[in-house]
């Protein structure tokens, strides 16, 4: 799996891309959930997590998406998710988890959608 952080779109971007199976990878779920910690201390509210480059997702995985969400509920920020038809997207849907995030289908709508929240 790789992360990569894009702030020049004028709101953050987190790519993710690879396999986002996370059980016995502590150490992957944390740097997640860190660089997403750290945009949103540093003053970001809205922030774009691309997921389309993720092949296979499993519980972990959603349980890091799910810790995310709470984290930006306290520190009153928003996270967009991008996600294309596939493994993922199907594993969100089936529970329910795509009504915690405004979903795009492309990163472009998702950070003119933050832009224009600011």
């Amino acid at each position: 799996m790789d992360l990569s952080i894009d702030l020049g779109a004028g709101v953050p971007v987190i790519r993710i891309t690879g396999d986002m199976r996370l059980w016995g990878k502590q150490e992957v779920a944390d740097e997640i959930r860190e660089s997403l910690h750290s945009l949103m201390v540093a003053g970001h509210q809205r922030i774009v997590v691309n997921l389309c480059g993720v092949r296979r997702i499993d519980s972990r995985g959603i349980g890091c998406l799910a810790r995310i969400h709470a984290t930006a509920i306290t520190k009153n920020a928003e996270i967009s998710l991008v996600l294309a038809p596939g493994q993922v997207m199907d594993a969100l849907q089936q529970l329910n988890f795509v009504k915690l995030y405004p979903i795009f289908a492309d990163e472009a709508s998702a950070t003119a959608k933050a832009k224009a929240a600011r």
